[in-house]
């Protein structure tokens, strides 16, 4: 993905993504992320090559109008960009929404670049979505995005308290604590809950404490 940001007007700004060439305002960048505040407080015409890890390249130099930036992504996917796009020109709009993938991929490129309020947004659209994604799936964005464990009680509360224990997929998913915190919490609830004539409110309450004392929550 390459990025080609006009500074002369605060506007024309073209980024590559892939195979697909992006042009918008450097306002948004700069004012929502601190990664992309320090690349383009750099003076003059630059190429930076970003990857997983930070920027790695700095070219220093012309390269089509004066002032222009040119940023490679080799982190980052058309659909992660165009949702983040979407997002910063379209979020004030009344009937504004996204598909949740779309928040998926708004969450990944967000917590990367550091784009913090676009990351709390499409967090809290991802765990208010209904119908609720699967509780795994959940899991696997939480882990790799450092979201909050309070969004995934739900998740984590239907994974102990369901009849069937973690299939292999399921685990390779998810990092080795959380499974090893689901076992142990499914051990405590078919122990405390395997009562006859127990009511469907108790065994809720039981389940609802398990989760809470388990991930300390």
């Amino acid at each position: 993905m390459t990025c080609c940001m006009s500074q002369a007007h605060d506007s024309n700004a073209m980024r590559q993504v892939e195979t697909t060439a992006f042009r918008t305002h450097t306002h948004f960048l700069k004012t929502h992320s601190s990664v992309f505040r320090d690349i383009l407080s750099v003076p003059g015409p630059l190429t930076v090559t970003m990857t997983p890890t930070g920027p790695k390249t700095f070219n220093k130099g012309k390269k089509g109008n004066e002032g222009d930036r040119y940023i490679v992504l080799k982190c980052a996917t058309v659909l992660e960009f165009e949702s983040l796009l979407k997002f910063f020109y379209c979020n004030m709009l009344e009937d504004f929404s996204l598909p949740v993938k779309s928040w998926i991929a708004v969450v990944s490129i967000a917590h990367r670049f550091k784009f913090h309020d676009a990351e709390r947004r499409a967090t809290r659209e991802i765990y208010t979505h209904c119908p609720p994604l699967d509780p795994v799936e959940q899991i696997r964005i939480a882990e790799k995005h450092d979201v909050p464990v309070a969004f995934l009680v739900s998740a984590l509360e239907t994974l102990v308290a369901r009849p069937v224990s973690l299939r292999a997929t399921e685990v390779a998913e998810m990092s080795t604590r959380t499974v090893v915190l689901v076992g142990a919490a499914r051990e405590r609830y078919i122990r405390q809950s395997n009562v006859v004539f127990m009511t469907d409110a108790k065994r809720a309450r039981i389940l609802e404490e398990i989760v809470k004392e388990v991930w300390e929550l």
